[in-house]
């Protein structure tokens, strides 16, 4: 199976918690026109999954993953390939009882040491076994350098890390993304392939100017 270009993080209209512009069909669009091959809509704790979009993304071949980014006791979690209950987790035991009861749920870490509130932290070591990945984040310069630790923490987990975009506006679709090696063009095993680290990541090198700059843009873009 060859490499499949894949964006993990991502929010479109709808989106309970930010303000995004661009509907969901857009962004398949856009995804199409970058060459991605695998997709996942991942709105704040809100299941957003409507066959008219997994139509136009099977139209324009892309595999199209339903994702949730969700507020676990006030910290953000990620689900790729979500389930319905997946919007009513409101504790790190409903994770585990979800995580035990979806075996094929993909469950990571985002931008965990990145200084939000709702950023895991010490959660993330606390609540280890529950995660499959960690994330990589494009708001990362020489500076602002929040990645080192989650590579770190990773490799100290022996979990695989994974580069997103954390796309709120779409041209954040190519600030970072991976690359999955597959045995087969299936949802069941890229989230295989992922937990056992077939993956190449790809984040966009910026200034710390550039960091800011992009960073204040997010905040316009989303009121």
């Amino acid at each position: 199976m060859t490499w499949l270009k894949s964006q993990l993080h991502l929010h479109v209209k709808g989106d309970p918690i930010d303000n995004i512009k661009y509907e969901a069909s857009e962004a398949i669009w856009r995804a199409k026109q970058l060459n991605y091959d695998v997709l996942s809509i991942t709105c704040h704790d809100k299941l957003i999954f409507r066959k008219k979009d997994q139509q136009l993304a099977k139209q324009n071949n892309l595999l199209l993953l339903p994702g949730i980014e969700k507020t676990i006791q006030k910290k953000h979690v990620l689900i790729i390939n979500a389930h319905p209950e997946s919007e009513f987790i409101n504790s790190f035991a409903d994770l585990k009882t979800y995580k035990k009861d979806h075996k094929h749920s993909l469950i990571i870490a985002p931008h965990p040491f990145h200084k939000l509130s709702n950023c895991l932290g010490s959660k993330l070591i606390k609540h280890h076994q529950l995660f499959d990945a960690i994330e990589l984040s494009w708001f990362n310069s020489k500076i602002f350098n929040f990645n080192n630790k989650a590579k770190k923490i990773a490799t100290k987990l022996q979990k695989p890390v994974i580069a997103t975009g954390d796309v709120h506006f779409l041209d954040a679709l190519e600030f970072g993304y991976c690359f999955i090696k597959p045995r087969i063009n299936s949802i069941e095993s890229i989230i295989e392939a992922i937990k056992n680290g077939m993956v190449s990541n790809y984040l966009q090198t910026m200034s710390t100017l550039e960091i800011f700059k992009n960073f204040r843009r997010l905040e316009k873009e989303i009121k």
